[in-house]
């Protein structure tokens, strides 16, 4: 899943995290993560429990990182629109770069819609390029996505 949204409290936190299958979100409290405070786009691996009455996220853990290379920052890429998840008046999202279907170990790439110039939708076919993310080089980012 990926986490869309995250409140930091103290040294524990609460957020909803976004299921693959496109389900609800669900809800997670900081002391169910195992390694560490979340981010917003932050991709994560769950099980799942009943808390009054409402599925929830337990032992989440942050999904490694795909291996091999990626396409190195600054390069214009080319590739497709695979999920788009609302984030109040904005989105989150992901792009399968075109190198990725030649090679499963490369990762999609993490897209805010304030990147995006004009109008995208899921399956969508769109150039970008690569910036570092927060999180150094291993933690790329697509910028100026048209």
């Amino acid at each position: 899943g990926v986490v869309v949204k995250w409140i930091a409290k103290g040294r524990v936190g609460l957020g909803w995290i976004q299921p693959d299958d496109g389900r609800a979100t669900l809800g997670v409290h900081g002391k169910n993560v195992v390694d560490g405070p979340l981010c917003v786009g932050e991709r994560v691996c769950y099980a799942t429990s009943t808390f009054q009455g409402r599925r929830v996220c337990v032992a989440v853990a942050k999904a490694p990182a795909a291996a091999g290379p990626r396409p190195a920052a600054g390069e214009r890429s080319r590739g497709t629109v695979v999920k788009l998840l609302p984030k109040g008046d904005a989105f989150i999202g992901f792009i399968r770069s075109d190198a990725s279907k030649s090679d499963a170990r490369h990762g999609d790439v993490f897209v805010h819609s304030s990147n995006v110039v004009g109008d995208v939708a899921a399956g969508d076919r769109v150039e970008f390029a690569l910036v570092e993310g927060v999180k150094g080089p291993q933690d790329l980012m697509a910028v100026d996505v048209a």
